[in-house]
């Protein structure tokens, strides 16, 4: 008998069934996507996140289990679609391109857990995480053991599934019992702000969705073994129904176990990003509860749990080209069996080879690709063949309830789902479907389904066309392309990396509202003869919205305002971009950056002289000493909450298409500045620190990297937003032993923020023109290289010049207290000659242009840390004086450090990494009044 005849042997039952469903939904994905939408959603709303994600999945699962209450075979949505559409008509041009697509989708979700199994395994063996070639061979070497484990018969294959399937439920239950069994309840329920129904909310919404989406998927993959399940008509809606149910409850008890457990900003870096640890947030909890050894067993469990779900993954997608090809829909050497094993081994090699390619791509790259190659060929085409169904009346087993709420619930959610995954995915999963409709052409034209094929195609395009453009996102970029940059590890030390490469930005600030238009091309080359990399843009909101309901980002009201155009000449010239939106922007500019029209409202208790005269707002000036009360009057103010978030969210899509030119973004300026302003613990603060954050990812999403520009802040480690450092020369002609002790102690309190490298967003060793100057008081030039210097040997792996170039207001737009000349005897004059400052600045340049790669990945190796004492003591004890009395005695210790040629590092005890506990000697001075508490 031919093998493509053989028959598959009925032998999953109501057990099997639901084993399969369940090892495929739970897999890894939630105990390391947990972080993210908690990233996503802020603390307890990530229940929101997993319910409404049970809530799709269960509704599109009862699409999936009416559809399969009628055609019970092998293939799943493959059989719905060609026998709704019908086997001769467009359900065969349906049906060969979901196959077709599928051979995108399917890699893409097994790369997805072989990806994850190596992150995790990084908690076992950090050098894996440390080591992007180790890490990748574990992940292919998984994805081999896999297929190899699969190349036997289905009886053994749905015996060890069963077995599989008890380990990932029992992993995952007791996580989510050892957070239960010691959380606290308050804290896991307890909204960090209050909640507000906005855009940052749907937005962020809208990313959780898509995130809990992923991990419910497999609901339905005992529908992809038909032919092999035992009275498949009862068993496959039975079993869709049931796993979504059990694993739903599975999923919220573990959310409920985790936020208990841990506080969920700890699983969050300051830029809002899950930390390291936050990817064995399972093992982080079991070792809270029970021990570190009970942790160890629990990560071995989950690596189980991880390799279940690939198992079960596996299986079934390699039955759904072998169905399609067996009845003649797809390329016939699909539908081959193996003689002995009786297993569509073709099939099972293809699909699992092309995953092993897959598993050399980044987890959200492959997450983004299966998305958009699957939701509109399956998800929004079973929903419309079940509709097809029901129009015709056709009978059916299994009849979905309150027809048509859950379908059209179920296609709102995979329309999310489709358009999140942006352009780049999009752009693929289309060019992946053209491609299979030229091969559907060929094959039709070969099997004589002329000329229907032509036919059916040219609908379909006609039909894709709107849709996609109607999905696709407005403007050339969304999220993907906000991703250029990002903090990775190397050997355990943070690495400020661009496009994968480490990069150590050596900036400019670029004042272009001051600079004439026509001269910011020759002021860009003189900055990269400079060795600059990196423009810092302040993004000046009452400049770019000169009146109500005007926004000018192209130059149409002053060519100045081309803010679009310098971007494309930065990007022509190669520089990467710093991007400061604001609101607020102080740079002794008119009103702080705020429209004249805006703060006339009698929200803003402005009195008219102050707005007129330039003034800023009462508010922005009280963040300077009082950050939380500040935030207090800024939250209660809901026309400047609405206001700034619509100013917000213009200027970032104006930046759009050149989003992948920015490296960063600040949120506000000067938030949390100096250490006498009460950022600690601050929970006013924080919550409007998050509320810009989420802001701007409703545009950017969650990649781009946010930090806010600080100087001698108290704690750093627990900012609510990655703080980079600010710092500027004292009064005297040359950089002295007071200016480089104030150097060391600013920079030491950024090294404190736990696997964040060192920034420094304003540097300059010179001072500004007073408003009674006729010119800026003169530096000495060496004060540039000595406190450049310093800088590096603190361990910077960033710094901005704070300018490079002095220039000149538009009249008219300074503050009242500040000169029409913007000038720090910087190393370019106004009209671009070299200062005395211009050697200096252009040697460190140098070094940058050659070694940059080499400075990013550099860090000291450091003899002894001092620690930085607040987080020892309750925050509500230290008054300002106390943090002053710190401040004296760390720079004391600083001081003996470099006067005896020892490398001391700054470090926080409360979010010290083992490494360093492990690594380092401790010194600690502490007043002697503070020593007594």
């Amino acid at each position: 008998m031919p093998d493509s005849m053989l028959a598959l042997k009925r032998a999953i039952d109501v057990r099997g069934a639901l084993s399969i469903n369940i090892i495929t939904m739970i897999g890894i994905g939630p105990l390391v996507t947990i972080p993210l939408v908690i990233a996503a959603l802020g603390g307890p709303l990530a229940l929101v996140g997993w319910i409404a994600g049970a809530i799709v999945a269960l509704c599109d699962g009862l699409v999936w289990a009416e559809l399969a209450s009628v055609f019970p075979g092998s293939g799943g949505t493959y059989v719905y679609l060609r026998n709704v559409f019908g086997p001769h008509g467009l359900g065969r041009a349906l049906a060969f391109l979901f196959n077709w697509q599928f051979l995108l989708y399917a890699p893409c979700l097994l790369a997805s857990g072989y990806i994850g199994f190596a992150n995790y395994a990084a908690y076992l063996y950090p050098s894996i995480g440390d080591n992007v070639v180790l890490h990748d061979a574990l992940a292919v070497a998984i994805g081999i053991v896999t297929i190899l484990m699969l190349y036997r018969r289905t009886a053994q294959v749905a015996t060890v599934g069963a077995i599989l399937a008890v380990v990932a439920t029992v992993t995952v239950a007791i996580v989510a019992l050892a957070g239960l069994s010691q959380g606290n309840f308050t804290q896991a329920f307890h909204l960090g702000a209050p909640l507000r129904l906005g855009v940052g909310f749907l937005a962020g919404f809208a990313g959780a969705l898509y995130i809990t989406l992923y991990d419910y998927v497999g609901y339905a993959d005992a529908a992809l073994l038909g032919d092999e399940v035992v009275r498949p008509a009862r068993t496959i809606p039975l079993s869709i129904v049931l796993s979504i149910l059990i694993v739903a409850v599975l999923y919220v008890l573990l959310q409920v176990g985790v936020l208990g457990a841990v506080p969920w900003r700890s699983l969050l870096d300051a830029h809002g990003q899950p930390t390291v640890q936050a990817q064995y947030v399972g093992a982080l909890v079991v070792e809270r509860a029970w021990g570190r050894v009970a942790a160890l067993g629990v990560t071995v469990a989950v690596l189980a749990t991880a390799f279940a779900s690939l198992y079960g993954n596996l299986l079934g997608f390699s039955r759904i080209s072998f169905a399609a090809a067996r009845d003649g829909a797809f390329f016939a050497v699909f539908g081959r069996l193996h003689p002995s094993k009786e297993i569509p081994h073709v099939a099972l090699l293809v699909v699992g080879g092309l995953s092993l390619i897959g598993s050399l791509f980044t987890l959200d790259q492959v997450i983004a690709f299966l998305t958009a190659g699957i939701v509109l060929i399956q998800g929004v085409a079973q929903i419309v063949a079940l509709a097809l169904l029901r129009a015709r009346r056709n009978p059916a087993r299994f009849k979905m309830p309150l027809y048509p709420l859950p379908a059209l619930i179920a296609l709102a959610g995979w329309t999310i789902a489709f358009i999140g995954s942006g352009p780049t995915a999009i752009a693929l999963g289309s060019a992946w479907l053209a491609i299979g409709t030229i091969a559907f052409l060929a094959a039709a034209w070969r099997q004589r389904w002329w000329p229907f094929a032509l036919a059916a195609i040219t609908v379909m395009a006609l039909v894709a066309t709107p849709r996609f453009a109607i999905s696709a996102p407005q403007g050339s970029q969304r999220w993907s392309n906000w991703n250029t940059s990002r903090v990775t590890l190397d050997h355990g030390y943070p690495v400020f990396t661009v496009e994968g490469r480490p990069y150590f930005p050596y900036g400019a600030a670029f004042f272009y509202e001051r600079i004439p238009r026509d001269r910011w091309r020759a002021s860009l080359l003189a900055y990269k003869a400079l060795g600059i990399n990196t423009l810092d843009l302040y993004c000046i909101w009452n400049w770019h919205a000169p009146e109500q309901g005007v926004l000018d980002f192209n130059g149409a009201t002053d060519p100045r305002r081309d803010l679009v155009g310098l971007l494309a000449i930065a990007h022509e010239l190669g520089f990467k971009v710093i991007l400061r939106p604001g609101p607020v922007i102080r740079n002794e500019w008119r009103n702080g950056g705020y429209p004249e029209w805006l703060l006339q409202r009698p929200a803003y208790h402005m009195p008219l002289h102050d707005v007129l005269e330039g003034r800023y707002p009462a508010t922005a000036t009280l963040q300077n000493a009082h950050a939380d009360a500040a935030a207090g009057e800024w939250l209660a103010n809901t026309t400047h909450l609405d206001n700034a978030a619509a100013w917000l969210r213009e200027v970032l899509r104006a930046v759009e298409p050149y989003s992948h030119d920015v490296l960063a973004i600040a949120l506000d300026d000067d938030q949390g500045a100096y250490l006498d302003n009460d950022t600690w613990p601050a929970p006013r603060w924080h919550a409007y620190v998050r509320w810009l954050r989420q802001t701007v990812q409703s545009v950017t999403g969650t990649r781009v990297p946010l930090f806010i520009n600080t100087y001698e802040m108290k704690v750093p480690a627990a900012a609510p937003a990655w703080a980079w450092g600010n710092w500027y020369q004292s009064n005297s002609y040359r950089v002295n032993a007071h200016d480089l002790a104030d150097l060391d102690f600013a920079t030491g309190l950024l090294q404190t923020q736990r696997r964040l490298p060192v920034m420094q967003s304003e540097f300059q060793a010179g001072w500004l023109q007073g408003a009674d100057e006729g010119a800026p008081r003169p530096s000495d030039p060496a004060s540039t290289s000595l406190a450049l210097g310093e800088l590096l040997r603190d361990g910077a792996h960033g710094i901005v010049n704070f300018p490079v170039q002095d220039t000149i207001d538009p009249h008219g737009w300074e503050a009242p207290w500040a000169n029409w000349s913007y000038a720090w005897d910087a190393a370019l004059t106004v009209d671009l000659r070299a200062s005395s400052r211009y050697a200096p600045t252009r040697a460190v340049g140098d070094v940058v242009r050659r070694y940059g790669a080499v400075l990013a990945r550099t860090h000291v190796a450091t003899d002894a840390a001092i620690v930085w004492p607040p987080s020892l003591f309750s925050p509500r004890t230290l008054r300002n004086a106390d943090f002053d009395e710190l401040a004296s005695s760390t720079t004391v210790l600083q001081r003996g450090c470099n006067a005896r040629g020892v490398a001391c590092e700054l470090v926080d005890l409360a979010a010290v990494d083992r490494r360093v506990l492990q690594r380092d000697r401790f010194l600690l001075a502490l007043p002697p009044g503070l020593a007594r508490r």
